[in-house]
């Protein structure tokens, strides 16, 4: 018999797509098997032919065209069956299949506005990115004709039919409407809470490749906090554009081959996508509605790497402080299976092999990583290495990690090693635990204990919690027509071109409201203080990515055997001048510079914060929602601040964009942390902003 608090969150229900994967079922024959599931990109996505594997860094070219992928024929067969329209993507066609599966399996629900939607979300579809280029085609072609109006009818199509080639082997041409859908990513949320009835809380989460245990962590406070009764959180991500493979091409982290967790010989990640979700509850409710308890949440926690040397290489010390806020400094608890991040880079698993064996070294268990089978699903990572979790811990088997020869491990003094081979499970006693990690660009590290109890479950005594006190400690406006000054924080002057002024100006206005409080913040311990960004996901700086890679590929797709005229040429060279180098390169900077979710990753390492750092999207409601997250952290864990910074946008339909005026930072606290450490009060926090019309876009 396992006794849990009648609070405690469980996982009730799954559902998920992933490549040659739909369904659970499927998901468990696939990873038992331990085949990799990467293949050559298929047609519908972009032209293999463009990737060079002989490509130095510096090319801007793919040196890969190895992923994880969702056929075209699945993505047919779920828009069939689901009736979506016929212009429906991927992300769409993945996130109602697999929420049909969740709900399907529940056992009762409660009333819709008792129900949040909480997803990991870090990419758009391609069809986001296709409307972009789509746009600049229209730049292009009138740029031409008002550039050189001598130009003949002849090489004026002659240009077209060289664009539109390049468009059709990148797959741009096939997508790419004007719609506001393609803008706005929260239009797919509205969708789904009006397909799925859901009327509570629904918003996005971002903490890059971490995104979907974040949306977790958020669920499990709105649970145990009764602000919702039922939360589906998980991943989304349908993102194997042409940039994204470019992109870690550039900084030498992209695998030719598949991906090979903690392997030295492994050379990058394998991209992959999909969608992973679950229904939560708390254990009364679960019982009580006869619901599945797939698993247990112990802890979920997360942490900031701080002021480390780059906001895209993890740190050692960011990932123990995850496992210490999950495990506490004993460690005492026996862990079964460690279900790692690792995604095949070498400086990635080489530090999350240090981590690991510094903290669980002395336990005997298993280590391994999902991304083996699936490839690296980024904003869907965590989900799926926890539903792996769930899987092994229901049937009773240790799955292997495939294709996995020496590891990092194999050369450190511990009892851990990477299963090779399918094994029984180790004899536990009455509960079977699993811990997942995920970690994400802008120093996010993010851990999850997660137990399944073996035998009977009973409920002990409701506990009495005293509700904390949450207050204001100031807040300062910052507009975006201000030029960014720190007088501390220093960015070498050529990565100033890489970062999206909203990432730059939430620093400026954190900087600006310690100064209002006479610095009293900075006596606060670092560790205790977070920070939760509120914006529509697309800055600017990653529109400008996707514009310098089309250019780029574009001008470097070759000619054939074409004669060209004088004027042609001189074209060329003037979009090479005018288009493409007037849009900074891409360089180490770039990945983290075009991200949301740095907006709070770059306050965190700017100010050396060690506490969560992620983004939340709800279109124009994004900072009541990333107050309410706060507010609900606050109600959980009253021991800490977030700093939480607003993006000031409108959605401008004509112009198919999102307008940034500013932003906006509050920082917020529980009284009692307040008046130990002298911080001001302002105000109250509202507590109410729990409802459908604050947060539901």
């Amino acid at each position: 018999m396992t006794t849990y608090s009648p609070d405690a969150v469980c996982v009730v229900s799954a559902g998920c797509v992933l490549p040659d994967t739909v369904g659970t079922d499927t998901f468990w024959e696939k990873i038992s098997a331990g085949i990799a599931l990467t293949s050559v990109i298929e047609p519908s996505r972009w032209n293999k032919d463009i990737a060079r594997p002989d490509a130095t860094a510096e090319e801007e070219v793919s040196v890969s065209a190895m992923a994880g992928q969702v056929s075209l024929q699945t993505f047919t067969e779920l828009k069939a069956r689901h009736r979506l329209a016929a212009d429906a993507n991927r992300l769409t066609a993945y996130a109602v299949e697999a929420l049909d599966q969740l709900f399907g399996k529940l056992k009762a629900r409660p009333r819709a506005e008792r129900v949040a939607m909480v997803l990991g979300l870090m990419n758009a579809d391609k069809s986001s990115y296709a409307q972009i280029v789509h746009r600049e085609k229209r730049r292009l072609d009138q740029t031409i004709r008002r550039i050189f109006p001598q130009m003949t009818t002849a090489d004026l199509e002659f240009l077209d039919r060289f664009t539109l080639k390049h468009m059709r082997n990148t797959s741009y041409l096939e997508h790419g409407a004007d719609i506001i859908e393609n803008v706005v990513l929260t239009s797919l949320l509205k969708d789904l809470c009006l397909r799925f009835g859901v009327a509570g809380p629904a918003f996005y989460t971002d903490a890059a490749c971490a995104s979907s245990l974040v949306s977790i962590d958020v669920g499990v406070a709105l649970l145990k906090n009764h602000a919702v009764d039922l939360v589906v959180a998980g991943g989304l991500e349908s993102n194997l554009d042409l940039g994204t493979f470019v992109l870690f091409s550039r900084i030498k982290a992209l695998s030719k081959t598949s991906c090979l967790p903690f392997d030295k010989a492994s050379s990058g990640i394998t991209h992959s996508e999909g969608a992973v979700v679950f229904a939560l509850k708390r254990m009364a409710d679960a019982l009580r509605d006869g619901d599945a308890i797939l698993g247990v949440i112990a802890a979920c926690e997360g942490t900031s790497d701080g002021k480390s040397a780059s906001l895209f290489q993890p740190t050692v010390a960011g990932q123990l402080r995850a496992y210490e806020k999950v495990h506490g400094k004993d460690n005492a608890l026996s862990i079964d299976y460690i279900e790692a991040h690792a995604t095949g880079t070498a400086v990635g698993d080489a530090v999350e092999a240090e981590s690991i064996a510094g903290f669980f070294g002395l336990k005997k268990c298993h280590v391994g990583s999902v991304k083996s089978v699936y490839g690296h699903t980024k904003g869907t990572a965590g989900a799926t290495s926890l539903l792996k979790a769930l899987m092994m811990m229901e049937k009773g088997v240790v799955v292997p990690t495939p294709q996995v020869g020496s590891t990092f491990f194999d050369e450190k003094n511990v009892s851990l090693s990477v299963n090779k081979l399918p094994r029984p499970w180790p004899k536990s006693g009455d509960v079977r635990r699993v811990v997942v990690s995920s970690f994400g660009f802008g120093g996010s590290n993010y851990h999850l204990m997660i137990e399944r109890p073996q035998g009977a479950v009973e409920l002990a005594a409701e506990a009495t919690r005293v509700r904390p006190v949450i207050v204001k400690i100031g807040s300062v406006y910052v507009s975006s027509a201000e030029e960014f000054h720190s007088d501390f924080y220093k960015i070498p002057p050529h990565s100033v071109a890489q970062i999206d002024s909203m990432q730059m100006l939430a620093v400026q206005a954190v900087e600006r409201l310690i100064g209002q409080t006479k610095h009293r913040f900075l006596g606060v311990p670092k560790d205790k203080v977070g920070v939760i960004a509120g914006g529509s996901n697309g800055l600017e700086k990653m529109n400008e990515l996707v514009k310098r890679i089309f250019y780029s590929t574009l001008l470097k797709s070759g000619l054939g055997d074409e004669e060209l005229s004088p004027l042609v040429q001189e074209a060329f060279e003037y979009l090479q001048r005018e288009f493409l180098d007037s849009i900074p390169r891409i360089t180490e900077d770039s990945a983290p510079g075009i991200l949301n979710n740095v907006v709070a990753g770059r306050v965190s390492n700017a100010f050396n914060f060690g506490n969560k750092n992620f983004a939340v999207d709800c279109d124009v409601a994004s900072f009541d929602a990333a107050r309410l997250v706060a507010y609900n952290e606050l109600l959980l864990r009253p021991d800490q601040l977030f700093f939480v910074c607003g993006l000031d946008e409108s959605i401008n339909p004509e112009q198919m964009s999102i307008e940034r005026r500013g932003l906006e930072v509050v920082a917020l606290t529980s009284e009692e942390f307040a008046l130990r450490h002298g911080l001001p009060i302002a105000g109250e926090a509202m507590g109410s902003r729990h409802s459908r019309e604050a947060v539901v876009p």
